[in-house]
């Protein structure tokens, strides 16, 4: 998908409902990684 903002934070991931927990969400909360191994 191209090259992400460090932290993984991404308009489109935090642009869902709250309470749904997106594949991007749950690994920007836990942001051990740089970055996502489907990158």
């Amino acid at each position: 998908m191209g090259p992400r903002p460090r932290g993984g934070h991404r308009p489109l991931t935090f642009a869902a409902p709250t309470g749904e927990t997106t594949m991007d969400e749950e690994q920007a909360n836990s942001s051990r990684t740089p970055l996502l191994p489907f990158t």
